[in-house]
Protein backbone atom coordinates (compact mmCIF):
# COMPACT_ATOMS: atom_id res chain seq x y z
CA UNK A 1 0.00 0.00 0.00
CA UNK A 2 1.29 3.47 -1.29
CA UNK A 3 0.51 6.28 0.79
CA UNK A 4 -0.07 9.83 -0.67
CA UNK A 5 2.78 12.31 0.30
CA UNK A 6 1.41 14.15 2.89
CA UNK A 7 -0.14 10.72 4.01
CA UNK A 8 3.58 9.78 4.43
CA UNK A 9 5.35 13.08 5.90
CA UNK A 10 2.14 12.92 8.31
CA UNK A 11 2.84 9.40 9.42
CA UNK A 12 6.31 10.18 9.60
CA UNK A 13 5.60 13.21 11.80
CA UNK A 14 3.81 10.74 14.18
CA UNK A 15 6.41 8.48 14.33
CA UNK A 16 9.35 11.02 15.61
CA UNK A 17 6.64 13.01 17.74
CA UNK A 18 5.57 9.67 19.74
CA UNK A 19 9.31 8.58 20.07
CA UNK A 20 9.73 12.40 21.78
CA UNK A 21 6.42 12.27 23.72
CA UNK A 22 7.00 8.21 24.86
CA UNK A 23 10.66 9.39 25.55
CA UNK A 24 9.99 12.79 27.78
CA UNK A 25 6.83 11.50 29.35
CA UNK A 26 6.36 7.58 29.03
CA UNK A 27 4.49 5.44 26.94
CA UNK A 28 1.43 6.13 29.07
CA UNK A 29 1.02 9.75 28.12
CA UNK A 30 -1.57 11.12 26.72
CA UNK A 31 -2.05 10.11 22.91
CA UNK A 32 -3.28 14.02 22.52
CA UNK A 33 0.44 15.09 23.09
CA UNK A 34 2.05 12.74 19.92
CA UNK A 35 -1.01 14.91 18.19
CA UNK A 36 0.09 18.04 19.17
CA UNK A 37 3.76 17.98 18.67
CA UNK A 38 3.18 16.02 15.62
CA UNK A 39 0.71 18.57 14.11
CA UNK A 40 -1.99 16.84 13.57
CA UNK A 41 -6.02 15.82 14.92
CA UNK A 42 -6.33 12.73 16.20
CA UNK A 43 -8.35 11.15 13.41
CA UNK A 44 -5.25 11.42 11.51
CA UNK A 45 -3.74 9.81 14.35
CA UNK A 46 -5.72 7.15 15.02
CA UNK A 47 -6.31 7.02 11.07
CA UNK A 48 -2.79 5.60 10.72
CA UNK A 49 -2.67 3.99 14.27
CA UNK A 50 -5.96 2.17 15.54
CA UNK A 51 -4.22 2.37 19.43
CA UNK A 52 -1.44 3.09 21.26
CA UNK A 53 -0.21 -0.62 21.19
CA UNK A 54 -0.12 0.06 17.21
CA UNK A 55 1.72 3.30 17.52
CA UNK A 56 3.95 2.08 20.08
CA UNK A 57 5.52 -1.30 17.75
CA UNK A 58 5.38 0.97 14.80
CA UNK A 59 7.27 3.76 16.68
CA UNK A 60 10.10 1.23 17.91
CA UNK A 61 10.17 -0.71 14.28
CA UNK A 62 10.33 3.12 12.38
CA UNK A 63 13.27 4.48 15.09
CA UNK A 64 15.34 1.42 15.61
CA UNK A 65 18.59 1.33 13.87
CA UNK A 66 18.78 -1.16 10.81
CA UNK A 67 20.86 -4.60 11.40
CA UNK A 68 23.84 -4.64 10.03
CA UNK A 69 25.27 -7.09 7.89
Amino acid sequence: LKLRSDAALNRADILLAADRVFTEHGVTAPLDLVCKEAGVGRATLYRNFPDRHALLVACLLYTSPSPRD
